[in-house]
């Protein structure tokens, strides 16, 4: 059967790149650092990639997502280069790939994104009314040709050839408000919007009060992280019945943005965090980039 005219059309502008139509502004609390933050999104050039400005420092620095590094992940993903560093970028990076934004500078005036509501709704409605422009460079995508995968104590990531972005996850936790929870997605952007940019960090009671001592969570309270106590998160109720799997998913999903390109590949995890996470865009950025 011969597809339409607009099927094709449609088609083919999926294939292209995007940026923003406008600038748009984003203020909040570092959910690690406490401090206040401001983003400033901003349109950019075809194949710029996506950027980070961090506007405090004198000189200012950039941090291209196509030669960042990963600094040490801290109950987050964490970027830097050339003295610069920005923390907790995963809830945004995910929205990025939920609107297909290839293209786009983001000034920062701290070391830390916002921590919003513990999702990535916040930064997706943002990025969403500044508009997206399709531009005339391809967009490029990284389809995995072999298995690559990291595997350590009880936790494995692999990623697998496929003809689609898919991703089964298998959270399981010894906590009784964790238990077991299993979910598997094909992924496509509008998928990710209904299924996964709702779904809010988390960590367990007992661990909270140890982190904050450690200097982290400055700015997380019961409103933006779910504080998993045994009955269930604490002064707040879950948006899914299995939302701590699904907020794992939506890490990922950012996680793996950072090679700043579509990945198409079946991927299998199993209680993988941030630094897995980190470990296996290391071989894909070193195999593909």
């Amino acid at each position: 059967m011969l597809k339409s005219k607009r099927a094709v059309n449609e088609e083919s502008e999926k294939m292209k790149q995007n940026t923003i139509e406008k600038e748009v502004v984003l203020e909040g609390i570092g959910i690690h650092s406490g401090q206040k933050v401001t983003l400033k999104f901003l349109p950019a050039k075809e194949d710029q990639g996506i950027v980070f400005r961090r506007t405090d420092l004198s000189p200012v620095k950039e941090i291209s997502i196509k030669n960042f590094v990963f600094g040490k992940p801290e109950r987050c993903t964490v970027i830097t280069n050339d003295g610069a560093q920005i923390n907790t970028v995963e809830h945004l990076m995910a929205s990025l790939w939920a609107l297909q934004i290839d293209n786009i500078i983001i000034e920062i005036d701290n070391i830390e994104v916002p921590g919003l509501d513990g999702s990535a709704m916040q930064y997706y409605e943002a990025v969403k009314r500044a508009g997206r422009i399709t531009q005339e460079a391809k967009r490029k995508q990284i389809k995995i040709k072999e298995p690559v995968f990291v595997n350590q104590n009880n936790a494995f990531i692999g990623l697998f050839p496929s003809d689609v972005f898919s991703v089964s996850y298998l959270l399981e936790h010894k906590h009784p408000a964790i238990g077991k929870q299993y979910l598997s997605l094909e992924l496509t952007p509008e998928i990710v919007v209904d299924e996964l940019i709702f779904a809010r960090t988390f960590c367990l009671k007992e661990e909270a009060e140890m982190l904050q001592k450690m200097g982290y969570g400055k700015g997380a309270n019961t409103k933006n992280t779910l504080v998993m106590d045994v009955d269930g998160p604490m002064e707040n109720v879950l948006r899914f019945s299995d939302e701590l799997v699904r907020h794992k998913m939506l890490d990922l999903v950012g996680d793996m943005y950072l090679t700043n390109y579509p990945i198409i590949a079946k991927v299998v995890a199993v209680n993988s965090g941030h630094a897995m996470n980190m470990e296996i865009i290391k071989q894909i950025k070193k195999i593909y980039c």
